[in-house]
């Protein structure tokens, strides 16, 4: 099944008969100084010129807020909040103006939890990437990637009856033909933009290799709608290495 589905992320679209985009995460606390948030804004213009279509912020802490709202506020690129475990931090990234959150669905608590936050990102306009690691997924019989892939459509069901449409799937492993595996299996199923990506890919060359070889098959076979090449070290790496595998295919 080919990606019959647009997500709006800020003023990005992705997904049905558009190119793939690059995404690149933020490794180190938000700063809370004034001085070091503006650095940190010209240097997301910098990684935009280099190519970077989206940036994404752990948001562990109601701490950062003010921070992440300057950031959202200023950035020339969308901006993605990281959310673990707590729906409340969802809600207030949503209030501080993400353009997008992640969120794993099974981590996030009790059903009326995600509904909350489903509720505030479509009043909102928010994008919602469900984030499934093969390390973080329900307990289950089925190979890993059927479990990875039938857990996404569960939680896009449940999406779904809350008339939330505004969503991305990541299905990542360490393990990269896991991955392969996993992503080819649930876009034969499903029409929804993926986010494409290897977990804990290391050092510069072990990062790109792996990575190359996941998502460049995935990429070549028109699966994959944004990417993160997850490379140890300067976030500009990242961008240039996802900038260079779509030249390349």
């Amino acid at each position: 099944m080919s990606v019959d589905k647009q997500v709006r992320v800020g003023t990005k679209l992705l997904g049905a008969g558009l190119p793939p985009l690059v995404q690149t995460m933020y490794d180190n606390p938000m700063p809370r100084d004034k001085e070091q948030l503006d650095e940190l804004i010209r240097r997301i213009g910098s990684l935009n010129a280099m190519g970077c279509d989206l940036i994404r912020f752990s948001y562990p802490s109601f701490e950062d807020r003010e921070s992440f709202s300057y950031i959202c506020s200023h950035s020339p690129i969308p901006v993605v909040a990281d959310i673990h475990f707590d729906y409340k931090l969802a809600l207030d990234a949503i209030q501080a103006g993400a353009h997008k959150i992640r969120i794993n669905p099974g981590n996030i608590g009790a059903r009326w939890k995600v509904d909350e936050v489903l509720a505030a990102a479509k009043d909102h306009n928010v994008a919602i990437r469900i984030g499934l690691n093969s390390g973080s997924l329900p307990k289950g019989d089925d190979p890993p990637a059927k479990l990875m892939s039938d857990t996404a459509l569960t939680y896009l069901n449940w999406f779904e009856q809350a008339s939330f449409t505004n969503s991305v799937v990541s299905l990542k492993a360490s393990d990269e033909n896991l991955t392969i595996e996993a992503n080819r299996l649930f876009a034969s199923q499903s029409g929804y933009p993926l986010h494409l990506g290897v977990t804990e890919a290391g050092s510069v060359v072990s990062a790109v290799v792996r990575s190359t070889w996941a998502l460049g098959q995935l990429l070549s076979e028109g699966i994959g709608s944004t990417l993160r090449i997850s490379i140890t070290g300067e976030i500009e790496t990242e961008v240039q290495a996802g900038v260079e595998l779509l030249r390349t295919l």
